[in-house]
């Protein structure tokens, strides 16, 4: 038999062993729609009573702040808060939300808490909050760059040196120049690109990582690999051949040379040694500029592998003209990173 129940409960009626029927009450699980999150307060130091403008985060945090620091710090937001913004494919798409909250209109912006904390303890008199995490300190850059924060902008910069644009591995630089390109970050990219020179630019040598690169990004950072490669090997042949006379004249005035040296027309008497540091560099696909240390190791191995009275004579000051020759002659070319990653970088 059935039952007029009350709202919320359900009635199933069941035989029993006994063959009588009994009920079950169920309680129904209301299916109401989930409430949408409220806005936070941040806190200290952006809870001024007196500010007039709040920043709501991506994930609704709101950010006290005063629409004169603002609108001077970025000219963005100054034409926002003149009421009488301008239409331009450059500028980032923000707007005032119509929302108001204890008297104070709400911009809601595409940053999360953290990029806008650190972004606006840039601009204001309260302890400047950095991120020790690589990839968490470029969406900062990127957003003061977007907003045209140029002041924070080279603040954050400057300040953010200790934390090191260019992580040190050849790996971990490609990975930062992707992520920096995603960004727009014309600076960042530049630093990357020189760091990943040692690592060659191919499938095998990039597995994963590569997916992590737009074409167009690639296709910047090969074209500066492939010109520092061309560049580089002119002028490692170059200052071969020039530091013929160096290494002549070094000997000459010692009365002994290298117990091994070369023995081309254009290259005699050079000890075999350093050629073959040079040419390696110049058979290597995308030199990278080589350390003194390095440089100093062929010294030593050579030396090792017999003794020689001319090397082992070789003073420090005139080692460290060879060498600064020779790194200046590799280092060069890399100035042409600007050109090749510059170039096209309002396609992406």
């Amino acid at each position: 038999m059935s039952q007029d129940l009350p709202d919320g409960e359900l009635s199933l009626e069941s035989a029993t062993n006994s063959g009588q029927s009994s009920t079950l009450g169920l309680t129904l699980i209301s299916l109401s729609s989930t409430p949408e999150p409220t806005p936070v307060d941040s806190g200290a130091p952006y809870d001024d009573t007196d500010a007039d403008l709040i920043l709501r985060s991506s994930d609704l945090v709101d950010f006290r702040v005063y629409k004169v620091v603002l609108a001077k710090a970025s000219p963005v937001f100054k034409v926002l808060l003149s009421g009488s913004p301008k239409s331009d494919a450059k500028t980032p798409s923000i707007a005032l939300s119509g929302e108001s909250k204890d008297g104070c209109s709400v911009i809601c912006l595409p940053e999360n808490k953290d990029v806008l904390e650190s972004l606006l303890s840039a601009i204001l008199p309260v302890p400047v909050v950095i991120p020790g995490n690589l990839n968490r300190l470029l969406p900062i850059l990127a957003a003061a760059q977007k907003y045209n924060m140029n002041a924070a902008l080279a603040s954050l910069r400057s300040t953010t040196s200790h934390v090191g644009v260019v992580d040190k591995t050849p790996e971990d630089a490609f990975r930062t120049y992707c992520h920096a390109q995603q960004l727009g970050l014309l600076e960042e990219s530049i630093k990357a690109a020189k760091a990943t020179l040692p690592r060659k630019l191919s499938i095998e040598s990039l597995g994963s990582d590569l997916r992590l690169a737009t074409g167009p990004a690639l296709d910047k950072l090969h074209r500066f690999h492939t010109s520092i490669a061309q560049r580089a090997n002119v002028s490692l042949r170059t200052v071969l051949v020039a530091s013929q006379t160096m290494w002549v004249a070094d000997a000459a005035s010692k009365k002994t040379r290298c117990r091994e040296t070369t023995a081309g027309p254009l290259t005699h008497d050079i000890p075999y040694w350093f050629a073959q540091f040079v040419l390696r560099n110049i058979h290597d696909d995308f030199p990278a500029p080589p350390s003194y240390t390095s440089f100093l190791l062929a010294l030593v191995l050579h030396c090792h592998k017999g003794f020689c009275r001319y090397c082992t004579s070789l003073s420090a000051s005139f080692l460290e003209k060879v060498w600064g020759d020779l790194s200046a002659c590799i280092s060069a070319p890399v100035t042409l990173v600007r050109h090749c990653i510059s170039s096209q970088q309002s396609d992406e």
